[in-house]
């Protein structure tokens, strides 16, 4: 029997040399490319488990600080909205393979991965009002995540809820705020009320960031556009295409299927997607490269304003830690994003060359790997000890983890800090002052109509003291829509000649407005509003103090009270930089 089942495998085997097959994703024991998905990696899979690291002997440890990235969510809105596409590649590839005459020599899908490819159907439940949350497989991430650090630090993590004992942070997304409810579900019992804060000025300031969304991360010119358009990158695409007997196929096809490997993959992490069979292990690593390209210049090393835009999460972490009193025990659930701009503020895996198009072969063995970096629930924690008992007299030191890996700075023995040291070298950030490290900018809620509102108090003196406190509208004009300004407390020369481009708005919303006035059979002409002229603007620049800013917002919210909200909401309300 065992030596007719040896030559039925090796039967299997030589019928897969005669196709041409020189890989097969569902027989790959290793499949090495599960563990380059960027920031979609499995956490398990890149994570560390040693409790041994966590134990300090003659060390007792009294404070802990998180920052927890949140859990395995699903797609986002136009990635679930292309699905169907998948639906129509999966039949045109059974369909090229149905067609081939005769097999090629190398280059092609094994029977295993194409039968798994023609079974594949996506899962419909998912549909577009729950793009971004999070998923059953992100909640046990976040819930395993507590009961782990818990079994390192039984005593600082007791498992009765104290509100003053522990801080809870996130951010306003449904996806972070779950992530905080499992993790407090791994630490408590179930029955346990745990209160919790959201902390978007805290966690995501830099959406508030002078450059954050200026940069140039992905565009023309950038080293994620230069690489892309390598011919080793091009020439992987086309391998992919004829792999799966398509003359040319698009590259957004192309990266429609490896999302949703990675996707399936994270969210059903002991199973595997049929899309993974699609890529080879060095495809894999190109695609990888290309996306952190993107991100070492959106959010790490390569982007000038990382180090200064987590300023205030810095300061919280040594402050808590410094602090002799109560919370001892704070965590925050936030994003991918903010946990590299941190990384980069402490000065993590920082390598000796940057990230860029033309050194991707050199770069191979990088510390800057996503992947292992910011997975799905990946986590940083900082542990401050007491340690009387130490054998250089040092009473105060400090662990700092990332994904339960120990963090080896060159300036700590074995990982392990004097917190004096710690102290020392981030001393930019516990005295400076974060704003302006990175001057933020206070944001100025102005609508188009309040700006076309200028004419009426057309003064050489400070107009906001005849700023109107009702504001004059026009019957039959619904407000809908609100144009949002960012700027900073003083407008400058540089801005006043910016302002240039709302006469091109002007325009569109004259032309707009005349075309609903025409097609309407009541007279809804706000026309005579339209009279913004940047050419006045410069008449108007004049220092603005925060106080200032605030009421001038609070005036219009008074005058717009249901097209602003106080309740933010990230769909609702969208910021960016001109």
């Amino acid at each position: 029997m065992r030596l007719l089942l040896l030559t039925s495998l090796l039967a299997l085997l030589e019928w897969e040399q005669v196709r041409g097959v020189d890989y097969c994703f569902k027989t790959d024991p290793l499949r090495s490319q599960t563990l380059e998905f960027s920031s979609k990696s499995v956490y398990n899979r890149v994570s560390g488990h040693d409790a041994e690291k966590f134990n300090v002997p003659g060390c007792k440890a009294t404070k802990m600080w998180i920052y927890h990235r949140h859990g395995t969510r699903l797609m986002e809105k136009d990635d679930i909205e292309k699905a169907k596409r998948l639906g129509e590649l999966r039949d045109l590839i059974k369909g090229n393979y149905d067609k081939m005459q005769t097999s090629p020599d190398t280059n092609t899908l094994c029977d295993a991965d194409l039968d798994e490819l023609q079974k594949w159907r996506w899962n419909s439940s998912i549909t577009v009002d729950l793009d971004e949350h999070l998923t059953e497989q992100g909640y046990e991430d976040l819930r395993n995540s507590a009961k782990r650090y818990q079994s390192y630090y039984p005593e600082l993590l007791p498992r009765t809820y104290n509100s003053t004992y522990y801080r809870f942070g996130h951010t306003d997304t449904q996806r972070t705020y779950e992530s905080f409810k499992a993790f407090a579900d791994g630490l408590f019992d179930n029955s346990t009320v745990v209160s919790s804060k959201s902390s978007n000025e805290l966690l995501r300031a830099y959406d508030n960031g002078e450059d954050y969304f200026d940069k140039n991360y992905k565009g023309d010119g950038s080293e994620f556009m230069k690489f892309i358009t390598r011919p080793i990158y091009k020439d992987m695409i086309a391998n992919i295409a004829k792999r799966l007997r398509f003359s040319k196929l698009s590259p957004k096809d192309i990266l429609l299927m490896y999302k949703m490997c990675r996707f399936e993959l994270a969210w059903k992490p002991k199973e595997n997607s049929a899309w993974c069979a699609v890529f080879k292990p060095e495809d894999v690593t190109l695609l990888n490269y290309a996306e952190e390209l993107k991100n070492y210049y959106g959010s790490g090393y390569g982007f000038n304003a990382s180090d200064k835009l987590n300023c205030l999460v810095v300061q919280d972490l040594l402050t808590v830690l410094n602090s002799t009193v109560s919370p001892n025990v704070v965590a925050y659930f936030a994003h991918s994003p903010g946990l590299q701009m941190l990384l980069v503020s402490l000065g993590i895996a920082k390598d000796n060359d940057t990230l860029r198009a033309d050194n991707f072969e050199k770069m191979a063995n990088r510390k800057w790997k996503l992947s292992e970096l910011v997975p799905f629930g990946a986590n940083f924690v900082a542990v401050k000890y007491n340690c009387n008992e130490a054998a250089d007299n040092v009473t105060e030191k400090a662990l700092f983890f990332l994904n339960e890996k120990p963090v080896e700075f060159k300036w700590c023995k074995n990982g392990l800090c004097n917190w004096s040291d710690v102290l020392k070298r981030y001393k930019h950030f516990s005295d400076g002052n974060c704003k302006e490290l990175y001057s933020m900018r206070l944001l100025l809620l102005t609508s188009m109509l309040a700006m076309l509102e200028w004419g009426q108090v057309r003064s050489e003196d400070d107009y906001h003291s005849k700023l109107p406190q009702t504001l004059y509208f026009k019957p039959g004009c619904n407000a809908t829509k609100m144009w949002i300004l960012q700027t900073s407390p003083m407008i400058s020369k540089d801005y006043i000649n910016k302002f240039k481009r709302f006469d091109e708005l002007r325009d569109l919303l004259t032309r707009y407005n005349r075309e609903m006035s025409t097609n309407s059979s009541t007279n809804t002409s706000c026309e005579e509003d339209l009279r913004w002229n940047s050419n006045d603007i410069d008449k108007y620049a004049v220092n603005q103090t925060y106080e200032e800013n605030r009421n001038f917002a609070k005036l219009y919210q008074s005058n717009f009270p249901q097209l602003l909200p106080e309740n933010y909401n990230n769909t609702y309300y969208k910021v960016n930089s001109a």
